[in-house]
């Protein structure tokens, strides 16, 4: 049973698909948020989801679940304000794959404080 969750839009689910890019993504995200969780598989998404409501969340667009899009799941949840895609920088293709998955904003690679301040507004 889930617990009194936290639903602060000052705490973001953060997904990337390795350890390296979840690291800059946490340092881009810490100056504007007052906390990060990280996720590194689409497992990991599922599990923090389980620990907590989030409002929003900035998921990389290769992470999949039996063959789902793991942004797309996220999209359908009611708690869910702001999803932000991020992917392959330059890739017009990618970005809208993923805001047809339900994404409000996409972020190529490398990742920016500047570019996931004006993707999360």
């Amino acid at each position: 049973m889930r617990e009194a969750a936290t639903r602060s839009e000052d705490v973001v689910l953060a997904a990337e698909i390795g350890p390296d890019e979840a690291d800059r993504l946490r340092r881009c995200l810490s100056p504007l948020v007052r906390r990060v969780r990280l996720a590194t598989s689409a497992e990991q998404v599922l599990e923090r989801m389980r620990e907590e409501m989030f409002q929003q969340a900035v998921v990389a667009t290769e992470l999949v679940l039996r063959g789902e899009p793991v942004l797309a799941r996220l999209a359908g949840l009611p708690s869910i304000r702001r999803l932000v895609a991020v992917g392959p920088g330059g890739d017009g293709d990618m970005e809208r794959r993923a805001r047809g998955a339900g994404a409000c904003a996409y972020v190529g690679r490398p990742v920016s404080t500047r570019a996931l301040a004006l993707a999360l507004r």
